[in-house]
């Protein structure tokens, strides 16, 4: 895993920055707490990382409405298509891995569909599914 480095400038009185320094790094862990600066909402931080594609997918098939039954409502063909299309466009323009979401996931786990549910929900509201994404 490659080694991020960054540099932080910081102007003002001593006692200020070191003020500042000690409300944002972590107790004997000589690194920034990036939530202690920007918290991450609730809803990204309570979401489990990885797997998002596949748990997003799965809840696409589930209220796909060309898809068979899976016990959840299913969308109008218009709202389906515009989170499709949302999906779609997040993961072409973030990893490249547009071309596993289908909105057919051939075994779609029903464990999944609240996660993708949630995710998708994250997604449109904050542009991401979860807070590692």
């Amino acid at each position: 895993m490659p080694e991020i480095r960054n540099e932080l400038h910081l102007s003002g009185s001593q006692p200020d920055i070191e003020k500042l320094i000690n409300s944002v790094v972590t107790p004997n862990y000589p690194m920034l707490d990036f939530s202690k600066i920007l918290p991450v909402p609730d809803e990204l931080a309570s979401i489990p990382a990885g797997m998002s594609r596949v748990k997003i997918d799965c809840y696409l098939t589930a209220v796909n409405p060309g898809t068979a039954d899976h016990h959840l409502e299913k969308l109008s063909n218009d709202e389906y298509d515009r989170l499709f299309r949302l999906v779609k466009e997040y993961y072409s323009n973030n990893d490249g891995f547009n071309h596993c979401i289908t909105g057919s996931y051939p075994y779609p786990d029903v464990g999944y569909f609240a996660d993708g549910k949630r995710m998708i929900d994250c997604l449109q509201k904050y542009r991401a599914p979860n807070w590692s994404d």
